[in-house]
C-alpha cells in the first residue's frame, strides 16, 4: 500500500474530524509515533492492517482512502468506529483524569486535617 499520498489523505481526514494523532492511534491500537510517521510519509510501506485500522477509526472505507490516495480499489471494510466515538472516548478519559486528580487532592486535604 505504498503511496506518497496515503499519509496526507489520512492526516486531512483526521484533522477534518478534529481528532488528535494520539486519539486516533489509541483507538486504532497503534503508537502515535507510527501514525505520525505514516502521515508524514516517513513510513514508506505501512502494513495494510495498520492502514485498515486507522481508516476504520476515521469512518472511512479502504476504497475511499485508496481513491483519495490514487491507489487501486481494495476490498470494502467498514467499522462501527467513528470520529464521534473517538471524541467521546477522549472526553471520558479527560473527565476520568480530572476526577482522579480531584480525589487525590481530597485525600491529601483530609490527611492534612487529621494530622
Amino acid at each position: 500500500m505504498a503511496s506518497k499520498r496515503i499519509g496526507p489523505a489520512i492526516r486531512a481526514h483526521r484533522e477534518a474530524e478534529g481528532l488528535s494523532q494520539a486519539a486516533v492511534a489509541r483507538r486504532a491500537g497503534i503508537h502515535a509515533a507510527m501514525l505520525s510517521r505514516i502521515e508524514r510519509d516517513e513510513r514508506s510501506d505501512p502494513y495494510f492492517s495498520t492502514i485498515a485500522k486507522v481508516a476504520a477509526v476515521l469512518g472511512l472505507s479502504l476504497d475511499e482512502l485508496a481513491a483519495e490516495s490514487g491507489l487501486p480499489s481494495v476490498r470494502r471494510v467498514r467499522s462501527a468506529a467513528s470520529a464521534e466515538a473517538v471524541r467521546l472516548d477522549e472526553d471520558l478519559a479527560t473527565v476520568s483524569r480530572h476526577l482522579s486528580r480531584a480525589q487525590d487532592r481530597l485525600t491529601r486535604a483530609r490527611s492534612r486535617k487529621l494530622s
